[in-house]
């Protein structure tokens, strides 16, 4: 049938698949008085083998009736070689236990089964593989008797295995061949004949494996790592899984191959596919990356800007996080200050810890870490403390004689300058005055403010308030006001308060009157006119008032 195909001649097998026909037919019956290639007979046939001519054990009868299977299956009678193959499956146990010819038998058996159906007989055909590849010796060979190995035995176990797919084990049986070939050609030693034994070794020799030799140092490629055998021809995809993990912080990125035979000589990606003929080798190439976080500690959510800049992009306060080449240069700023608006606070870089101690600089990458910029929070903050009046009521027009002091402190973090203002009536914006001074952070002063009444409505009494302002804004604003108790204002000459002007405040000037600051009898409320001293003046005043009443 091979011979037909080769020279394109039909007739070589229709002349074959006669002569089939007439063998396992009743046709054959005045040759073969027994029947035993009939269908049905497989297994009369199988132990005839056994026990017949040339044989006398399971292996021989395995290896000659196998090899009936096979030629029925090349037939097209795959009912004959089914049948067979059924046989042969049932005696896997004394095929494999045979003294002679135990290789010869399973290598034919492995094929005869792989080849009419892989899955119905993946028991035994795993048995058989088992078996074979056991008894394989370290030179490559196999022999039945014959500890220097069997040119014939090796022969089949090369083809049984390459044909269940056993390319590697069947490889280096063949390199064995072809190794131990005489210089005549053959493997016998007859100079001038071409045996049976040469043409199944040659058969076998000229078995057209090839090797892929891959080398990686990372990952688990396909295929994988060390040597793989193959059908010439086979159409191969190569490939690694890339970035390939390594320690905590640390990557392996493929960069590509370099390959010899028939894999290219060099490519850059992570996949390769080829038609291996040769022996060939592919080597995959990879470079280290480090994981490198740029971060910030203590800038809060309310900053929404950029805090750092990495290698030209700038990124907010949840930092960047990245896989750097091993041997980059990285640079990177932190920026300072951090004005969250309107511009009460800001955010300053104070250190930086990890691979680096700079505010803005660039390292260069070995291994992998962080780079974290620190800040401190500054902001601008002041406020009032105390609003202290040197009396609880105060004479209408009265010029002098009221004073309020106003203490405020720099709770910042910044020089201030602070206008601080004082009212008698904040809802009705009535200001007692304004004044200005420059505060260091941490420092107090306290200001003086005299309160001139004249023009101010009597008989009130009203809320010292003290409010101080800054620019830019405060962050804490709360304290920036600070409201005291009441103050009165009554009329000029209601010296008892009891707010009417009568004849018990006149009486009160007459029994002062004539006294100077510091004599006895001196009282500084009837001195209305604020002279130091108690005299007509003042009970004129008294008197212009008189009967005046809330």
């Amino acid at each position: 049938m091979e011979f037909s195909a080769e020279w394109g001649d039909p007739s070589y097998a229709n002349y074959a698949q006669a002569a089939w026909a007439w063998q396992t037919s009743a046709a054959s019956s005045p040759y073969i008085t027994d029947l035993r290639y009939m269908d049905g007979n497989q297994s009369y046939l199988y132990n005839y083998f056994v026990t017949g001519p040339g044989g006398g054990s399971a292996g021989y009868g395995a290896w000659q009736a196998s090899d009936y299977g096979l030629a029925a299956w090349e037939m097209g009678d795959t009912i004959w070689a089914q049948h067979m193959a059924s046989v042969i499956n049932s005696s896997i146990n004394n095929i494999a236990s045979a003294t002679t010819c135990r290789d010869l038998g399973m290598a034919w058996a492995l094929k005869l089964l792989w080849t009419v159906d892989k899955v119905t007989y993946a028991t035994g055909i795993s048995t058989l593989k088992t078996d074979l590849k056991n008894d394989q010796l370290p030179s490559g060979s196999w022999h039945d008797g014959n500890p220097d190995g069997d040119p014939q035995t090796t022969a089949y176990a090369v083809m049984g295995l390459l044909g269940a797919g056993e390319y590697s084990a069947a490889r280096k049986g063949a390199d064995w061949l072809i190794g131990t070939q005489l210089i005549n050609g053959g493997w016998e030693a007859s100079p001038d004949e071409y045996s049976e034994i040469d043409s199944e070794a040659a058969q076998a020799s000229a078995t057209s494996i090839v090797q892929l030799t891959v080398a990686s140092a990372y990952d688990s490629p396909y295929p994988s790592i060390g040597t793989t055998s193959y059908l010439v021809g086979t159409s191969v995809t190569a490939n690694v899984t890339s970035p390939a993990s390594g320690s905590a912080g640390t990557q392996y990125v493929c960069t590509g191959w370099t390959g010899t035979g028939d894999v290219p000589a060099s490519g850059t990606g992570t996949t390769v596919t080829f038609t291996i003929n040769l022996d060939s080798n592919i080597t995959w190439n990879w470079k280290t990356q480090y994981n490198i976080t740029f971060a910030q500690s203590d800038v809060s959510t309310d900053f929404t800007g950029s805090v750092m800049n990495v290698n030209g992009t700038d990124y907010d306060r949840s930092g960047h996080s990245d896989w750097y080449d091993s041997g980059a240069t990285i640079n990177f700023s932190f920026y300072s200050p951090l004005v969250v608006p309107p511009g009460a606070k800001e955010y300053h870089w104070n250190s930086t810890s990890g691979l680096s101690s700079l505010q803005s600089g660039s390292i260069f990458v070995t291994g992998s870490g962080s780079v974290t910029g620190n800040y401190v929070t500054r902001v601008h903050d002041v406020a009032v403390t105390n609003v202290v009046a040197n009396r609880t009521w105060v004479y209408q027009g009265k010029s002098c004689g009221f004073g309020v002091n106003v203490t405020v402190l720099n709770k910042g973090d910044f020089p201030e300058t602070v206008n601080i203002t004082l009212y008698y009536n904040i809802t009705a914006n009535q200001i007692i005055g304004t004044q200005t001074i420059n505060l260091l952070p941490e420092e107090s002063q306290t200001l003086a403010f005299m309160w001139n009444t004249i023009g101010v409505e009597y008989c009130h009494n009203y809320t010292l308030t003290a409010v101080a302002n800054i620019i830019p804004l405060d962050n804490d604003p709360a304290d920036n006001t600070f409201t005291d108790g009441k103050v009165k204002v009554r009329i000029l000459g209601d010296i008892n308060g009891d707010g009417i002007v009568d004849m018990k405040d006149i009486t009160t000037i007459i029994n002062a009157f004539g006294t100077t600051l510091g004599r006895p009898r001196w009282n500084p409320e009837a001195d209305l006119n604020n002279d130091n001293v108690v005299d007509l003046k003042d009970v004129t005043i008294a008197l212009r008032n008189y009967g005046k009443t809330e």
